[in-house]
Parts: C-alpha cells; structure tokens; sequence
C-alpha cells in the first residue's frame, strides 16, 4: 500500500513513470486491498491507463475491488463506465450494488 501511494504522489507531482507503476499493481497486486488503491490511484491522476485496469477488474472475486472499479470507471468517465454499472446492478455484493446506482446517478446528472 505504502508503494503505491507514493506512486500517487509522484504522479502528482509529475512523475511518468506513475501511471506504468500503477497499472501494473492494479493489474498483479495479490492483496484485494493493494489491487484497488492502485485502481483508485490510476482513477485519481485520470491516466489512459485506469478504464482499462479498471474495466479487467470488474470480475474480480474481492467485493472491494469491483466497488473501486466501478468508482474508477464513473470518475474518469470511461466509454463503458454506464454499461458496466448497469451490469453491476446485479453483484452479490450491496456495496457494489450501491457503487454502479450511485455511479449511474451521477452519469445521469452529466446528461444535457
């Protein structure tokens, strides 16, 4: 977790390397934890990088993980951010559920 904050911060402050990191983590990390701060963190610094690392996490079995990635996917507004939340409407998971209505919500609120 501590790795990947700092690869936050880098990326703030303008390192390049943040986004390969990241993605990388969001991707392999073993820890359900870990894997979803570095999809968060992708989220949070808007790279190219976090729908995709996003959108592959979407079937993860951790209910954190998805919840993340739905969260990612609404916040860098990524192409298939509404279908994916429409599809997570029907997770085991009430946290998830309760991500993918609050993420349709707000893409809802974006449309003129």
């Amino acid at each position: 977790y501590a790795r990947i904050r700092a690869a936050l911060a880098l990326g703030r402050a303008g390192w390049g390397g943040a986004g390969a990191f990241l993605a990388a983590a969001a991707g392999t990390a073993a820890d359900p934890f870990d894997r979803a701060a570095a999809i968060a963190a992708l989220g949070e610094l808007s790279g190219p990088s976090a729908p995709p690392a996003a959108e592959a996490a979407l079937p993860h079995p951790d209910p954190w993980v998805r919840q993340v990635a739905i969260e990612t996917l609404v916040r860098t507004r990524a192409p298939g951010a509404r279908a994916a939340a429409e599809r997570m409407l029907d997770d085991p998971a009430p946290r998830v559920r309760l991500q993918a209505a609050a993420g349709l919500a707000a893409l809802e609120e974006e449309q003129p």
